[in-house]
């Protein structure tokens, strides 16, 4: 049997043990995230990868969601809150059951298809509210809060 160095570091706690778990998978198994999903260019110091899924993100918005786009674009919001959603794969503010579902979807589809998705689909389900706000502070703190994910 293999030494788990993560989980012998951190004592029997199981919450710390699937944590190690987690980060040992992602960084010394066959199926490592950063590699398979070309996910380390989101994450080099010139964020070229981060970018490229901003530019596609934001074409998809405007075919898919254009009154959306243009509402956004009204108000001079730039998709700096696309940036968030991307760099933790929504953690920050997903509720913990949506966001495991995320993730399985994540690992069986792709980091890129479903990053879009959701994304996408989270701005659709609340183009209303997004349209309601007529301040730029309003739309910002909408798109960057927890609410957004609310039924």
């Amino acid at each position: 049997m293999k030494p788990r160095p993560f989980v012998s570091l951190l004592g029997p706690s199981s919450i710390n043990a699937s944590l190690c778990l987690a980060i040992y998978l992602l960084t010394h198994s066959e199926c490592r995230l950063m590699d398979h999903y070309d996910l380390r260019s989101c994450f080099l110091p010139t964020l070229s990868g981060l970018h490229l899924r901003i530019y596609q993100f934001q074409s998809l918005l405007s075919h898919h969601a254009p009154e959306l786009y243009a509402h956004l674009d009204s108000l001079k919001i730039e998709p700096v809150y696309v940036s968030q959603w991307f760099l933790s794969f929504f953690a920050v503010t997903c509720p913990l059951p949506m966001l495991l579902r995320i993730y399985d979807v994540l690992l069986l589809e792709g980091a890129c298809e479903t990053l879009m998705r959701v994304a996408l689909s989270l701005m659709q389900r609340n183009q209303y509210r997004i349209m309601a706000c007529t301040e730029f502070e309003d739309a910002m703190q909408l798109l960057l809060s927890r609410s957004l994910w609310d039924p």
